[in-house]
């Protein structure tokens, strides 16, 4: 085979690689929440919520912490920041342990460690993903110290969100104001429109970008214009968005 078409063929093949793996890639964004109470970490139980109460974080005196996170963006990835501390017994004159003391020790671990985030961690609803883990955050080895959680760093899958703002009525035809929410882009779908449980009209809604709204023309036979109907976006569920609960909206 000529040299020429053998280098051809692989310049295709790999261009063909970096294509298929920058479109497998999934995009991420990241949020670090700052844990309020800070050395109450070591002392005792506690609580926190954050996300709008979405996300909610207890830990015992055991150094054991939970973490769950209800109806939001699907988590990939957990980083716990900790500070550890090295504790020193102090004694008094007669050789007796009087009081323990314990400076936080920044160079341990000063960027945390991250959790593994197991898939059958992450449940999906139509009001989102959930997700619920336990960990320890105390060193582990010859020793074990007790820590400090300062902050957790959460990334999140980009996801599209498609949504119905509004819909009006113009003569025979309704307008139907439909939004992508999300932060991914979300590709063409099909709208349905229901009388009860059956489907009269399909309608085509092209791919909408992160914030884009766009207006859909619908119209429908004039014999259903009394009737109550449900304007469902996506409603054969093509598209993985993450939440399908605000998908759909009822008009005369």
């Amino acid at each position: 085979m000529n040299k020429k078409i053998i280098i051809l063929i692989l310049v295709v093949f790999c261009v063909g690689l970096i294509v298929v793996s920058s479109a497998s890639a999934v995009s991420a964004s990241k949020q670090t929440i700052s844990i309020k109470n800070g050395m109450n970490n070591l002392l005792s139980g506690y609580s926190e919520t954050a996300l709008n109460g979405k996300l909610q974080l207890s830990v015992d005196s055991n150094l054991r912490a939970h973490i769950s996170i209800s109806n939001y963006k699907k988590l990939i990835s957990l980083k716990v920041k900790c500070y550890f501390l090295s504790r020193t017994t102090n004694f008094n004159a007669y050789g007796r342990p009087s009081y323990s003391s314990y400076q936080i020790d920044r160079r341990q671990f000063p960027n945390g460690y991250t959790t593994i985030v197991s898939s059958k961690n992450v449940t999906k609803t139509s009001k989102g993903y959930n997700y619920g883990h336990d960990f320890s955050y105390a060193m582990t080895g010859a020793f074990s110290n007790p820590g400090v959680i300062y902050a957790l760093e959460l990334e999140f899958e980009d996801q599209p969100d498609l949504t119905i703002s509004k819909i009006s009525k113009k003569g025979t035809k309704h307008v139907v104001t439909v939004k992508n929410i999300g932060d991914a882009n979300a590709k063409a779908n099909k709208m349905g429109i229901f009388v009860g449980k059956k489907r009269i009209k399909t309608v085509s809604v092209s791919a909408l970008k992160p914030g884009q709204s766009k207006n859909v023309n619908v119209k429908l036979p004039s014999k259903y214009s009394k009737n109550t109907k449900t304007f469902k976006l996506d409603y054969n569920n093509k598209i993985d968005e993450v939440y399908k609960d605000n998908n759909s909206k009822k008009a005369r």
